[in-house]
């Protein structure tokens, strides 16, 4: 009996998905994704009957994925991503603009900020149902009584 470990191929060793190929994403290749994610209201338009409907999200997401050629997960990640890039430079271009400055854009936007812009009115609205914005109240509610 041996009572010691082998491990002979790297895949004992390391997860799997270390091993998979990653795409690399170039400039034009997320232009390309933004464009077809305008395209596709279900995976970004909260407003929208799509966005609730994931047929119609898997179906998106495996067109864009075979437009690009990439997979469907590298896809997703792909999205959330620039949707919180996007966010970031929102929120720095409010507050660039907030702080009074004498130029309206800031020197270094990001590539992919413009093209984006679509997603403008999540955020914006996103913002005014969050519970931050509703009033707040003083105290219990309470019914004036007459006598």
């Amino acid at each position: 009996m041996r009572a010691e470990l082998r491990l002979n191929k790297m895949e004992d060793i390391y997860p799997l998905y270390l091993f998979q190929a990653h795409t690399a994403w170039s400039k034009d290749k997320i232009k390309e994704l933004i464009e077809l994610l305008r395209n596709a209201p279900a995976l970004w338009d909260h407003k929208s009957k799509e966005f609730f409907d994931r047929e119609k999200k898997s179906e998106e997401m495996l067109h864009i994925a075979t437009v690009l050629n990439v997979s469907e997960e590298e896809v997703a990640k792909k999205i959330k991503s620039i949707k919180t890039q996007y966010r970031r430079e929102y929120t720095k271009q409010l507050q660039h603009e907030k702080s009074g400055s004498s130029s309206t854009a800031r020197d270094k936007e990001w590539f992919g900020y413009k093209p984006l812009s679509f997603l403008r009115k999540n955020i914006i609205s996103k913002e005014i149902d969050s519970p931050e914005q509703l009033p707040k109240r003083s105290g219990p509610f309470t019914i004036p009584c007459l006598r």
